[in-house]
């Protein structure tokens, strides 16, 4: 049956991947769920993504991530953020996973991630050369204690990056989209009922980072 349920997943991913990858034409409607319809605008994701394009991705990742449910529409949400991590990466513009300290949310408590976020900064600074930077911040916690406690740990990683990035990126146009949840609620999380060790709880207290350049005059990708 879980074999079945992965074979079903990777060709709706397939589906979308040829769906988005239309250029020209009329807008690209692409059936994320059974009952949920998503309208992309013309343009390629891979290579030539449009600013409505990457936008769109964003919006569809975050809302499906926070959604008020258990564990939200996980499905549609890790559609999305695989579609972004290809973008990302044909862009060249990458992403960071920072880590904090137990119990924290300020990523300036641990001064080694804290400069390794103004590094990533700068990078993109220095390769936007006029594109809007698109980032999604992904806040995430452990599922141990408080449920609540643990759901507003998440909420405040993801926001934490915020200051940092609007004083980097001062002369480069962005947009930041946040996300957050807890391990129950993670994208890559095969079992959650499996036990975890102190140091795979640890990996859960980290906030991500992912970057992507909007502009719809990228040069396209050789077929």
């Amino acid at each position: 049956m879980d074999l079945n349920v992965d074979k079903m997943n990777k060709l709706l991913l397939l589906t979308m991947v040829l769906c988005l990858t239309a250029c020209g034409g009329s807008k690209t409607r692409l059936r994320l769920e059974p009952n949920e319809m998503v309208v992309f605008p013309n343009g390629t994701v891979f290579g030539g993504a449009s600013a409505e394009q990457a936008s769109e991705l964003a919006k569809i990742l975050v809302q499906a991530y926070n959604s008020p449910t258990i564990g939200g529409n996980k499905a549609t949400a890790r559609y999305a953020l695989k579609l972004l991590e290809v973008m990302s990466k044909r862009h060249g513009s990458g992403e960071i996973t920072l880590f904090f300290r137990k119990g924290s949310s300020q990523i300036e408590d641990n001064p080694s991630e804290y400069h390794r976020l103004v590094r990533f900064l700068d990078f993109l600074a220095r390769e936007s050369h006029g594109r809007r930077v698109l980032l999604v911040s992904i806040g995430s916690s452990s599922d141990q204690g408080d449920e609540i406690k643990n759901i507003l740990l998440s909420v405040a990683r993801s926001k934490s990056p915020v200051n940092s990035i609007k004083k980097y990126l001062v002369n480069t146009p962005h947009y930041i989209y946040k996300a957050y949840g807890t391990r129950k609620t993670d994208l890559n999380t095969v079992d959650i009922d499996e036990e975890l060790t102190p140091k795979q709880i640890e990996s859960y207290r980290h906030v991500r980072i992912i970057a992507a350049f909007e502009k719809n005059d990228l040069p396209l990708l050789p077929q």
